[in-house]
Formats: C-alpha cells, sequence, structure tokens
C-alpha cells in the first residue's frame, strides 16, 4: 500500500424516508445472518496496567500489502514483513499469524514513527528464532533539508516475542515503492554475527555483532545506486544475500547499476549482470543451488524488465522471459528441483503465470483460482483478476509447495508438487488468519447497528458479530477504497459511503464511487450520476432527508493539479438524481489530499434537516441551512490552520443529540465547541492538548451526556492515548496508551451509539479493535 501515501443513542419513532425504500430503526442491533461464518482466531482482550478498559480484536482479516516472506531451511519458521502493519510470525500448530512488534516487546516505542512499515526481515540459517527487521517510515527529504533518518534495525533471538535495537539509525521508508520481493538485510549462514543491510540513500552497511551496530561500505566498492527521479523514492540498494555453498560469497543488488558479486567477504566487488540505465532496478537476487536467480524491474518508462538465472560456477546468465514481455517480473525456484521455476509479470492472475520444469526451456501459461474460505469476503471480490506481488518463494521444508506474500495477505498452492504434470490452471489457498493489515478511514456504529468500518484498498466491512470474518465487501466485489462513511442523524440506519479506485488515482479514466444503504450496510446501491471529480473526501447526509447528501472531493487528483482550483463540493437532494458543483466562497482548500485520512472538514447536523458544515485550514467555519445549496460564513471559527496541523487531521463532529452543537479537533491546538453554530466564540474544551481523531458514544447513563472518545494528548500528558469524557468535556480518563499492545498508528477513535462504554479505534495498517470497560464482578 503507498503512504500518499485517517454515534449516539436515540429511542425516536422514525419517519418514512424520502427515497424509494423505507428506513427502520429500533434500540436494539439487527444480526443478520451472513452467508458464510468463519469465526476469527481468538486473540485474549488486553488491558494496560493501571487502565479501567479491556481491548479486543474486531475481525477483519487481511488488507495492506505483505511485501516479503521469509522460510527457514530446516524449521517450520516462517515470518512475514508488510508496509504499514508490521511484521509477523506463522504459527504452524494452529495455522495462524501472529503480530510481532507489540508495545511490550519492543525498546523505545514511538507511535509517530514507522516501526509498523517494515522494509526488509531476515532470518539467521542457523537458527530460526534469530530474526532481524529494517522497520521506518521516512519520508523524502525535500530541496536543501537533512536526511531523516528515524528507521532502525530491530533484533530478536526467540522468534520475535521481545525484540532490541540497533545503536545506528538510517533513512528506511517500508511503505515507499520498491518495498516488495527480495530482502535488503541478509545474515551470513556461516558466520551468525555478520548482517548485511542494504539502504535506500546511504548504501550498504555490515554489522559484526548480529545486527547491534553497523558500519558502512565504502561507496566506491557498492555504490548507493543511480535514479532516475532525484526527487522521487529511490530504490538504492535493493537486495543482499549470501551464498550458503560458497564461503564468502555474496550478492547484492544496486538500483540503476546491476547486480554485483564478492567472492572475499566484500573485500572487492564487480558486476555481474547490468541494467540498461538508471530507470532499471533488480529487485529480486535469491540463490538456490549455486544458481542466482535476478529479476530486473523498469521502474520508469516502458523498456521490458528481465528476469534469469546466474549461474556462479560459469559466470553465465540464462533469461527466462516466456512469450510474454513486461517492465516488471517476479519468480522463485524449486530448492527440491531447481529446473522447477514459476515466473510471473507484474500481477499474478490468469495468463500472466508461468511454471517451468527444465530450467526455462519450456513455459506452461497458467489460470489462476483463488480460494479464500478462510475469510471469506476475499472470495466475493475480484482480487483474482490482479494479486499484487510482495514475494514468491518455494516452501524448502514442503516439496512443491509455493507460498505467495501477496496485497490482500498470504496464500499458497500445493498444485506443484507433481512436477510432471502440466496443469494449465492453479489454485492459491489463502493461509492469511490473523493478520489484520486493513488502513482504517471510519468506524460508525449507529443506533441499531453492528460497527462498520471504511477501509482503504477494500472499501470496508459491515460487522454482525466481533466474533467472525465479514461475509462480503460493503458495496460490492469491485476494487476501491473508502474514504468516509455519514448516516442520518434521525434515520440512523441510512448511510452514504464514498471512496476512490486508487489504480486510477492518475488517471482521466478514474472512477467515482459512492453508495448508499438504508438497512444499516446490509446493501447497498450505487449512487447514481458520478463524474470523476467526485474522488475520495468527505461526506454528510441531512439528519432528515437520507436523499440529501453533499460530497466534499479531495483536490489533488493528480500531480498536476495540487495548485490548480479544487474540484468544489456536490450537493444533490434527489439521492443523485441530479448533482450540483458548487464552489463555496470562492475557496477549495477543505480536503487536499485522499490520503489524509483523519481529515473530516464536513458534517451535517444530527437534529436539524439540511444542515451542513464546513471547515477550511484557514481558519474559516461555514454554515448551510438549505441543503448544502447555499453556504454562509459564520462569525467565528476554531483556529484551523496548517500551522497546528489542522488541515491534515483537523476534524468537525456534531453532537448527536444538540441541535447546533459543532465540535471541532484543530490538530495540536486541542478541541473546540460551538452551541451557535460559530455565531459566537469557540469554546476551548479544557484539559485537552492535542487530538489526531474523536467521536461520540451512548451515554453511560439514560439522558447523561454522550461520551466523547478521542485519541490525542489530555490533562497535560506528554503521551498519546485514547481518553474519554463522560461529562460533557469538563474531565478526561485515560483509557490505554496501546490499544491491543499495539502502537501503530490510530487513524479514528468513534464510540458506538447503542451500547455505552464501547469504543473503537482503527489503525493505518491494523485493523480495528474495540474497548470496553473492565466489568467489576
Amino acid at each position: 500500500m503507498s503512504r500518499r501515501a485517517h454515534i449516539a443513542l436515540t429511542t425516536a419513532a422514525v419517519v418514512a424516508c424520502s427515497l424509494v425504500a423505507a428506513c427502520t430503526s429500533s434500540g436494539t442491533r439487527p444480526e443478520p445472518e451472513p452467508t458464510t461464518r468463519v469465526v476469527a482466531p481468538s486473540v485474549p482482550a488486553v488491558s494496560e496496567a493501571g487502565s479501567a478498559y479491556e481491548w479486543r480484536r474486531l475481525p477483519l482479516g487481511a488488507g495492506g500489502l505483505v511485501t516479503g516472506l521469509v522460510i527457514h531451511a530446516g524449521s517450520a519458521a516462517m515470518y512475514a514483513r508488510t508496509d504499514v502493519g508490521g511484521a509477523y510470525r506463522y504459527e504452524a500448530a494452529t495455522g495462524t499469524w501472529q503480530q510481532m512488534l507489540l508495545a511490550g516487546s519492543v525498546p523505545d516505542i514511538d507511535p509517530t514513527l514507522g516501526d509498523y512499515s517494515v522494509e526488509s526481515i531476515a532470518v539467521s540459517p542457523a537458527d530460526p528464532n534469530v530474526v532481524l527487521l529494517s522497520v521506518g517510515g521516512d519520508d523524502n527529504p525535500g530541496q536543501d533539508e537533512a536526511l531523516p533518518t528515524t528507521g532502525r534495525v530491530l533484533r530478536s533471538a526467540d522468534g520475535g516475542h521481545t525484540w532490541s535495537a540497533s545503536t545506528n539509525h538510517f533513512f528506511i521508508s517500508g511503505n515507499e515503492d520498491h518495498r516488495r520481493r527480495s530482502e535488503r538485510l541478509a545474515i551470513d549462514p556461516l558466520h551468525p554475527q555478520r548482517v548485511l543491510l542494504g539502504t535506500r540513500r546511504q548504501g550498504l552497511w555490515e554489522s559484526a555483532d548480529g545486527g547491534a551496530s553497523f558500519h558502512q561500505i565504502n561507496a566506491a566498492l557498492v555504490p548507493v545506486g543511480l535514479v532516475s527521479k532525484p526527487d522521487g523514492d529511490r530504490a538504492g540498494v535493493t537486495f543482499a544475500t549470501f551464498d550458503p555453498a560458497a564461503r564468502g560469497r555474496v550478492f547484492v543488488g544496486v538500483g540503476g547499476v546491476g547486480v554485483l558479486r564478492s567472492d572475499d567477504d566484500g573485500a572487492s566487488w564487480r558486476t555481474i549482470v547490468g541494467v540498461l540505465d538508471a530507470t532499471q532496478v533488480p529487485f529480486e537476487g535469491t540463490v538456490t543451488a549455486g544458481r542466482l536467480l535476478v529479476a530486473t524491474t523498469t521502474v520508469v518508462g516502458d523498456d521490458p524488465g528481465d528476469i534469469g538465472v546466474y549461474d556462479s560456477t560459469s559466470g553465465t546468465f540464462t533469461h527466462l522471459v516466456p512469450d510474454g514481455r513486461s517492465s516488471d517480473w517476479s519468480g522463485a525456484v524449486d530448492p527440491s528441483n531447481p529446473k522447477h521455476i514459476v515466473i510471473a509479470d507484474e500481477a499474478v492472475r490468469s495468463g500472466h503465470l508461468w511454471r517451468s520444469v527444465d530450467g526455462g526451456v519450456t513455459w506452461g501459461q497458467l489460470d489462476v483460482a483463488i480460494d479464500a474460505a478462510g475469510i471469506p469476503w476475499l472470495d466475493q471480490t475480484d482480487l483474482a483478476n490482479y494479486m499484487s506481488i510482495g514475494r514468491l518463494v518455494f516452501d524448502p521444508n514442503v516439496h512443491g509447495r509455493l507460498w505467495f506474500a501477496e496485497g490482500m495477505g498470504v496464500w499458497r498452492t500445493d498444485d506443484f508438487v507433481d512436477t510432471s504434470a502440466k496443469p494449465s490452471r492453479m489454485t492459491w489457498h489463502l493461509d492469511s488468519r490473523g493478520i489484520e493489515e486493513l488502513v482504517i478511514a471510519d468506524v460508525a456504529a449507529p443506533a441499531g447497528a453492528g460497527p462498520i468500518t471504511v477501509a482503504a484498498d477494500r472499501q470496508g466491512f459491515q460487522s454482525t458479530s466481533l466474533a467472525v470474518y465479514p461475509s462480503k465487501p460493503l458495496v460490492d466485489a469491485k476494487f476501491g477504497g473508502g474514504t468516509d462513511l455519514d448516516f442520518s442523524g434521525r434515520h440512523p440506519n441510512a448511510l452514504v459511503w464514498i471512496g476512490a479506485e486508487y489504480n486510477v488515482y492518475f488517471d482521466k479514466s478514474r472512477v467515482a464511487r459512492g453508495a448508499i444503504s438504508l438497512d444499516s450496510g446490509a446493501t447497498w446501491k450505487e449512487l447514481p450520476n458520478l463524474t470523476k471529480n467526485m474522488f475520495g473526501g468527505n461526506v454528510a447526509v441531512s439528519a432528515t432527508d437520507p436523499a440529501n447528501i453533499v460530497w466534499l472531493p479531495t483536490y489533488f487528483l493528480s500531480p498536476f493539479e495540487y495548485l490548480q482550483q479544487g474540484k468544489g463540493l456536490y450537493v444533490t437532494t434527489n439521492g443523485g438524481g441530479s448533482w450540483k458543483n458548487e464552489t463555496v466562497d470562492g475557496k477549495n482548500n477543505f480536503h487536499r489530499f485522499l490520503w489524509w485520512l483523519g481529515r473530516e472538514a464536513l458534517a451535517s447536523d444530527k437534529v436539524e434537516g439540511g444542515v451542513f458544515y464546513l471547515q477550511n485550514d484557514t481558519k474559516e467555519f461555514y454554515v448551510s441551512t438549505d441543503g448544502g445549496v447555499s453556504w454562509k460564513k459564520a462569525a467565528n471559527a476554531a483556529p484551523c490552520l496548517e500551522a497546528n496541523g489542522c488541515h491534515v487531521l483537523g476534524q468537525i463532529v456534531a453532537a448527536p443529540h444538540k441541535a447546533g452543537e459543532v465540535w471541532s479537533s484543530v490538530g495540536d491546538e486541542g478541541l473546540y465547541r460551538s452551541r451557535d453554530r460559530g455565531a459566537t466564540p469557540w469554546q476551548k474544551i479544557p484539559g485537552v492538548d492535542a487530538v489526531r481523531s474523536f467521536g461520540f458514544g451512548a451515554p453511560l447513563a439514560a439522558g447523561g451526556p454522550d461520551v466523547v472518545y478521542l485519541y490525542g494528548r489530555a490533562n497535560g500528558d506528554a503521551k498519546l492515548g485514547v481518553w474519554r469524557s463522560t461529562d460533557d468535556g469538563r474531565t478526561w480518563q485515560l483509557l490505554g496508551r496501546t490499544p491491543l499492545d499495539l502502537y501503530a498508528k490510530v487513524t479514528t477513535v468513534n464510540g458506538d451509539a447503542s451500547i455505552p462504554g464501547r469504543v473503537y479505534v482503527g489503525f493505518g495498517g491494523n485493523g480495528v479493535v474495540y474497548g470496553d470497560p473492565v466489568p467489576t464482578h
């Protein structure tokens, strides 16, 4: 995944909706039976010391991109890395994956840094419990800016249960381009304390103490790497691998240079496989039986890439590209039979996966099917049409078994066990239970409904049970990421979801995605008459008329549009039968960037119909009382400014039961409230120092104030945490700092409208957890 990469208890009777179908609501939650019920792996509740809350996993499954997979030869140990979701250990006895990056096991944790973006992973050939990770979420420096170096190497000697950190820090960016395929980390099979680390911008580094400290290898011997776009994502040293059969032999890949070989433990190097120019990068280098599989990708332009095998003994390189031509290749060699090779081009799908059993002399082209019974919603998607490649790797311990680290999880097939067979079709079986890597944009639990998540890449889900995986994606089977969800205040079973097809993000053929549900998210109907400019952003629905919808698209839609005029607002009063495009006060800076999922610049009043609110990041607040058709600037606004991060993190949320009351978070300057739509100065909520996300939940007692939940800093506390106020913002209680022991980036926090005390926390790569008060009995 790319970084570009974040309701309230009601007992009122519901009148007929203005749409064709009818809406109903009750104080009890429906529990429709999904088509397929698969119980998720049991994860024990976690309660932090001194906290009155306990946390559990909301099972969703998959998501993000599993960028690498390593398997220890001679044991069952297997480890996976992800671009935003941390690293996982496979538990063969249960067939589940366990998150290894936990607050209680990693030193010097900081949720604002990038430990959960894992750029590389290595397991020691001498000990399957020795695992190293290079982790970091550094951004490319701007012109004349210093190179950020917050990344580090984490080391474990017990299979990822506990960790120590390197003394060195590096520029590491596990969620940038060029993050997939082979590993930049390598542990010498003959000298386990010797470790190599390839970096994007700082060349090749070596450790003599198992990764505790590193020194740089002279760039005159191993170049830092050529770049075709100096201000873009750099590949640098893309892989390092030792040849276990030859003492002192090691290979490294370097962007724009090629593959280098050393036979004297790195004292000297020579290029053995070249590339055309700086536009080409060798991304795979895997040694099998003395032969190195090399895959080269053209990262800029359309020139063909290459894949082939280098024979270390003869010094010859054999090209393996079959009857197709692509700029991108990937592959795997069977260690039990090196003539058995499987390769793919840019993605695995029918007609783009080839198999050879004679070392690449002849090839068979395969069609692809998937079996995702373990996480049933994946079977209801169009995933098989394009499976992004993180890594293809044959199992060194199970003859003929091929593993596939992919954009929605980990898969395997045993269809290649018989090398005498010539199948034309193969099936990937999902083996991803326990991996929760979805990037969450929003979580809502309107009255009478279970939690509904909005997720990047996979739309989102309606959860009808807290113990089973969803049976289907939220809206339909199509690829598309969700960016926002809203519901009608007086018809909470009427919801509108909006999203975007990221694969056409920078394309004129981009497609808008938006849908409406009148049954709490069980079924959806696509909104009609959408245009390509209705792309991501925020959405709001009138409190009394679900057909009255306001859509605020993000306006950074291509590399050339950031400084151009925005896309304005889109308003419909007939459920999308027609839309009006308008500009508010000549401004369009309300929601700039698709990936700023935490930004909520638009809201609807939850009590009074046709009232909408809009906040920009130049300290201006606008109100519409005619369904979003016209807008008026309020006399006063909360201090939402770029200087305090409000353009990324700022949110406005209407109070669930009070007409005209709006709350506004302004990043690093706290939380504000207006009881009169900005007619008088906004009140700063005492005790709140910074807010990353906030929302409302059911009162703890009937007739009491709605509970406010937030992720941020309060009561003068210097650390981030989940907080709640049960007395209308007068005082704040810490619920926990690392829900479910995860210290990953939190993207959204919201309460449950029907269950007092329940709060949902969404992560940028670790799905959703929910918290409840610890039982007192």
